[in-house]
């Protein structure tokens, strides 16, 4: 699946609003494989799923 930004649209209210999980979240953008999309995740952002949940910055 190729990374764009439509696939993520969402996501980030999504960790921080909800208390859903990544498979949940990255089921919702449409990843089948939540660690894949844990995976783009952090190569997108600089940050994994469950930092930018937690509040930490990126490291970028």
């Amino acid at each position: 699946m190729p990374l764009n930004t439509a696939s993520y649209t969402g996501t980030h209210s999504a960790f921080r609003e909800r208390p859903l999980s990544v498979q949940q979240v990255s089921a919702a953008a449409g990843f089948a494989d939540p660690l894949y999309f844990a995976k783009q995740f952090m190569r997108r952002f600089g940050i994994t799923p469950t930092d930018y949940r937690h509040g930490k910055r990126s490291s970028r």
